[in-house]
């Protein structure tokens, strides 16, 4: 059975903190060694278990699959394809795979999903206003979106993060709005800016630089009005290695730990 885009994005809790935050790139200023690849991203969190990715590249030194493990158990498996122009054309995830397409100056117009025997399960709209981005998640069964996705950047680094989920039909009723701000922002080079050039279409939401700190703020929405919302704190830290990419991050949640990453790379210093 295919998992939305946006399930795969929002299960395990824990291990996506890290993930959010370990997106965040580094400063125009800043070089990353061509030979230093992102080879394997190991979590642990308070919850229990180890979360593993490993990534693996073609010939040509783009990414050719990444995969990642709970406890040993496969929790994604995606196989990717470049068109001529070197960007990211398919990414076969086993049960489905999806197709991008790309606007004349190279960044992604839409993301199109099908089951493995080729029937239409979702699409995705990419709109873009400037370096602000809006993303908008359909599905052939729905009359209306059911998910919008709003990145505001500043400096080259995304500082607020807006998810709004609908209910698709009509009236399109708005059911959940969260809003993620990233502040507190250093220098340090993160694993998927140093494999941003072999994963075009996929790094429109990174930013070039650490956040250290970030707030969520979720809302549930009841007949379509606002309920209480709930507000939560990450604070991370972040270790790095003599080519200043991170090597280690650590997030702590309300006050508590969550999550321990180690992160390993290819060609560079550890």
């Amino acid at each position: 059975m295919r998992v939305s885009l946006i399930e795969k994005r929002t299960n395990m809790k824990y291990v996506i903190l890290f993930f959010v935050a370990l997106m965040l790139g580094c400063s125009k200023e800043e070089a990353v060694k061509t030979e230093c690849r992102l080879s394997k991203i190991t979590v642990s969190s308070s919850a229990g278990g180890v979360t593993e990715t490993s990534y693996t590249y073609s010939s040509n030194g783009k990414m050719s699959k990444q995969v990642r493990t709970r406890n040993s158990a496969i929790v994604f498996d995606y196989t990717y394809f470049y068109n001529s122009n070197g960007k990211v054309e398919k990414v076969d995830m086993v049960d489905s795979y999806s197709q991008y397409e790309y606007l004349s100056n190279g960044r992604t117009s839409t993301i199109t999903s099908y089951s493995s025997a080729g029937t239409l399960l979702g699409k995705d709209y990419y709109t873009w206003t400037g370096d602000n981005l809006e993303i908008k998640f359909t599905k052939p069964e729905l009359t209306n979106q059911y998910q919008l996705t709003l990145l505001e950047f500043s400096n080259n680094n995304v500082i607020k993060r807006t998810i709004i989920s609908y209910t698709g039909k009509e009236p399109n009723v708005i059911t959940n709005k969260v809003e993620t701000v990233y502040q507190d922002f250093d220098s340090g080079i993160t694993a998927f800016y140093i494999a941003k050039p072999t994963r075009e279409g996929f790094s429109e939401d990174n930013s070039k630089n650490n956040a250290r700190k970030i707030i969520e703020t979720s809302t549930p929405y009841i007949g379509g009005a606002p309920s209480s919302a709930t507000v939560s704190t990450t604070i991370l830290s972040y270790t790095y290695n003599s080519s200043n990419a991170t090597i280690t991050s650590t997030s702590t949640l309300n006050g508590t730990f969550v999550v321990n990453s180690t992160i390993t790379y290819d060609g560079c210093s550890n």
